[in-house]
């Protein structure tokens, strides 16, 4: 598979807000192959400093096929691919057996508060030691 087209979408807000709200302006970038696949990631930074960072957010490209392609494309164009994950302990997991699973990744993103949908879906809690979160390799909490 080769990439045949890569394009940068800028989202940008209808107004500018302040700049400590934590909003801003936002960068899609949408990778396409000779193979008829196109896939979205989200560039983590603001669109005026371009710094490529694809963010495959698997609740958002369509699942963890789509997001471990959309890494590739990323690797392929010498770029890091940082999995997003924020809502569920379930979602969470998923994107660290991608990061495993991947050649061009060094970061996970989740969000560290404190979440019923993250806690209680875990046979384990997440433990961030040294900056580092283990793979998981215990099945969700069923009972």
């Amino acid at each position: 598979m080769k990439i045949t087209g890569v394009e940068g979408i800028i989202l940008r807000l209808p107004e500018r807000q302040a700049v400590a709200d934590g909003t801003q302006d936002d960068l899609l970038i949408r990778i396409e192959t000779d193979e008829g696949i196109t896939g979205y990631g989200e560039v983590d930074t603001s669109p005026e400093v371009g710094k490529a960072v694809v963010n495959a957010e698997m609740s958002h490209v369509g699942g963890l096929t789509e997001a471990k392609r959309i890494a590739y494309m990323a690797q392929e164009v010498n770029r890091l691919c940082v999995p997003h994950a924020f809502r569920t302990g379930v979602l969470v997991a998923a994107c660290l057996h991608l990061i495993a699973a991947i050649p061009n990744s060094a970061f996970l993103e989740f969000s560290v508060t404190d979440s019923a949908l993250r806690r209680e879906l875990l046979a384990e809690p997440f433990k961030v030691v040294h900056g580092q979160v283990a793979v998981p390799t215990k099945p969700v909490d069923v009972a």
